[in-house]
């Protein structure tokens, strides 16, 4: 009712959140959104309707976006990535070097038995931090080649590509194309914060 909300207003703005909510004259009209930006936590409080009467009850969304804090944390793909990454063969001696792309809890799904995507984070807000953070674990000095990124993508968004290459000396080729996608991979997202980061990895074995 009006004084849960007010009762949550209060104590969300004490502990320092960002508060706005609609004083609506319908209570169950009425909707809390409260943010903490340095820990990128945003929680909804609103009224949901009961399926079985006419009725509301209180609901509480949480959603989380992790905050960029590549210097202090990441140092390697997390146990799901490197599982998928050995399945299709991203091994010693032929390695990918870590590339935290604004998510810790990074996934992978294989694609093909040579081939593997990476979702990472927030691509729109991190785009030119993770660029810095590739290019320099899969820098020249490491052999690693990178071609200029040019756009693609056939829907609603669409990605600079920034594709890093390199061949081993016994021939092995590691391919990773760098760039930005909606979150279920359909490049249809309309919403700004459903575009993630994705590192399309492809090998080439040795002849």
């Amino acid at each position: 009712d009006r004084t849960l909300v007010y009762n949550a207003k209060t104590r969300f703005e004490l502990a320092g959140w960002s508060v706005s909510y609609n004083n609506a004259s319908d209570e169950h009209k009425m909707r809390i959104d409260a943010v903490q930006e340095e820990q990128g936590i945003t929680v909804a409080i609103y009224g949901k309707p009961n399926s079985r009467d006419d009725s509301y009850y209180p609901a509480i969304e949480c959603y989380f976006t992790e905050v960029w804090n590549e210097p202090v944390k990441g140092t390697n793909w997390s146990d799901n990535t490197i599982s998928v990454l050995t399945e299709i063969g991203v091994q010693s001696p032929h390695m990918l070097p870590y590339v935290y792309m604004g998510a810790y809890n990074d996934t992978a799904e294989k694609k093909t038995s040579r081939r593997a995507f990476i979702k990472g984070g927030d691509w729109l807000e991190n785009e030119a931090k993770i660029l810095i953070v590739a290019r320099k674990a899969l820098s020249s000095g490491k052999s690693w080649v990178e071609t200029d990124g040019v756009i693609s993508g056939s829907g609603r968004y669409r990605s600079n590509f920034y594709t890093f290459t390199k061949t081993f000396s016994d021939g092995y080729k590691i391919e990773a194309k760098l760039y930005g996608d909606a979150a279920d991979g359909s490049f249809n997202s309309t919403k700004e914060d459903d575009i993630v980061a994705y590192l399309d990895v492809m090998v080439t074995p040795k002849r």
